[in-house]
């Protein structure tokens, strides 16, 4: 099956606008990636707005830049599904058995950084897979009336040349043109 999932990324403005002309994002590989290494995107556009208030960009234009990025089955790990959870949690177990690096000490690590060790280990454990996803629990939102949170799916996009269609689908300061 394939798949066509369309992201939103927020951001600086800036950056969008050089997203926009080089027509592409840049990977990221910092150590809290909690997908591992890779170009992020929330599933919804709002989650992207709240992410660009949490970063507080004091003074600067910010953006929320859209994309299309399409994948099959094969390339996709949907840790939403708890058999792939288990198929993650195995490999990990197993390579960090069979890992002739006896100084294999992740307990002071957070567990951002740990999530970012074991998904970059199991992608290269299957080097087909070039999407994660995972809805993450937002701890800190209360519950609505109606009795649910907020929770927000993100997906990390490992191979980049899969995000087509890049799009700006709002930029702050009364809609200001990038």
């Amino acid at each position: 099956m394939d798949y066509s999932t369309k992201g939103y990324h927020g951001t600086l403005a800036d950056t969008a606008k050089s997203v926009i002309e080089e027509n592409g994002f840049r990977v990221s590989s910092k150590k809290n990636e909690w997908l591992g290494t890779g170009v992020y995107f929330f599933a919804y556009r709002q989650h992207a707005l709240d992410w660009i208030k949490h970063r507080r960009y004091k003074n600067k234009k910010t953006a929320v830049l859209s994309a299309i990025f399409e994948y099959n089955d094969i390339e996709y790990l949907d840790l939403d599904d708890p058999s792939n959870i288990d198929k993650l949690n195995a490999t990990v177990q197993t390579i960090i058995e069979t890992s002739e690096d006896t100084e294999f000490d992740l307990s002071s690590l957070s567990i951002e950084e740990k999530r970012n060790i074991y998904c970059n280990m199991y992608r290269r454990a299957y080097p087909n897979t070039k999407v994660i996803s995972y809805t993450f629990s937002r701890n800190h939102e209360p519950y609505t009336v109606a009795g649910y949170k907020k929770n927000q799916k993100q997906f990390c996009v490992i191979d980049p040349s899969l995000i087509k269609n890049i799009q700006i689908e709002w930029c702050d300061e009364n809609g200001i043109k990038l």
